[in-house]
């Protein structure tokens, strides 16, 4: 077995794993603004330039090591020696393992619901009901982020897949249906505006984010919703990322104050009606 410095180790912790997974893997991946996404498990980023890497799915955060480890099946000694060299392992080793954390993710999937086979018309009615810009609609629809079911429901999906919201479209109800996915606490939807964001909004629901996008126009940056104001859970894991200034953009009711009181390390913006939703409807009628 090979034994290594102090200083291999610390070579390895803080190589360059962005440009490695370009050189060896580029395959896997795709550039998405200013970070790598893995093209299987679109959860999982790596900035440019950068030694770290990040899985939305699960708020879990390491170096290049612990990534080769988790997601090529390398062992230790082999991860370290690759950071150093600059090269992959055995690639048959690598892609059997692969395959295995592959099917693993696979049974950890959702049932997500069936997208309806035609013109999403509900969505688009809903959501411009709402305020929301046909342009906006559309971007989401192309990422994937948003469709509809075959019950007429818009269904907001997370890049990775793994969880998923909700909302009804019937508008001459008082309260349109809502349902998230199973196991969802430690999982989020959110979608990334330009090329290296700095911020995390952190709304209470997707619809809440989308607005906020459209009342901060389209500032670039990360907006995600956390499926209601008590999911803490959340909150911490991407506290836990520590690259990002995290703001709380709950609502502006009891529960949301409550949210701000439990974080009083985080920036916090209200909106000034009961969500940004509605601040959006109210800036559209009053501007025609």
């Amino acid at each position: 077995m090979s034994r290594f410095t102090n200083e291999q180790l610390e070579q390895a912790r803080y190589a360059n794993l962005y440009q490695f997974l370009i050189d060896n893997y580029e395959d896997d991946y795709t550039i998405q603004g200013g970070e790598l996404r893995m093209k299987d498990n679109h959860s999982v980023t790596i900035m440019r330039d950068s030694g770290i890497f990040t899985d939305w799915g699960n708020g879990k955060r390491g170096n290049g090591i612990t990534f080769l480890m988790d997601y090529y099946g390398y062992s230790f000694q082999d991860a370290v020696k690759a950071l150093i060299d600059g090269y992959a392992a055995d690639d048959h080793e690598a892609v059997v393992t692969q395959k295995k954390h592959t099917k693993e993710r696979k049974e950890r999937e959702i049932e997500i619901p069936e997208k309806y086979d035609g013109e999403p018309r509900h969505l688009y009615a809903y959501l411009m009901s709402r305020a929301i810009s046909q342009e906006t609609i559309k971007a989401l629809l192309n990422a994937g982020l948003i469709f509809q079911d075959t019950h007429r429901n818009i269904v907001f999906l997370n890049y990775g897949k793994t969880c998923f919201e909700i909302r009804g479209t019937f508008t001459f109800v008082d309260q349109p249906f809502r349902q998230l996915s199973p196991n969802s606490a430690d999982k989020f939807w959110y979608f990334i505006i330009g090329d290296d964001p700095k911020i995390v909004y952190i709304t209470e629901a997707a619809i809440d984010a989308i607005s906020l996008f459209e009342l901060r126009n389209h500032e670039p940056a990360i907006y995600a919703s956390m499926h209601g104001v008590g999911n803490q859970q959340i909150i911490d894991s991407i506290k836990a990322v520590g690259k990002y200034e995290v703001i709380l953009a709950v609502d502006n009711d009891k529960a949301g104050f409550e949210c701000q009181l439990r974080n009083p390390d985080l920036k916090a913006i209200t909106p000034i009606n009961k969500d940004w939703n509605e601040d959006l409807q109210k800036m559209r009628k009053e501007s025609g």
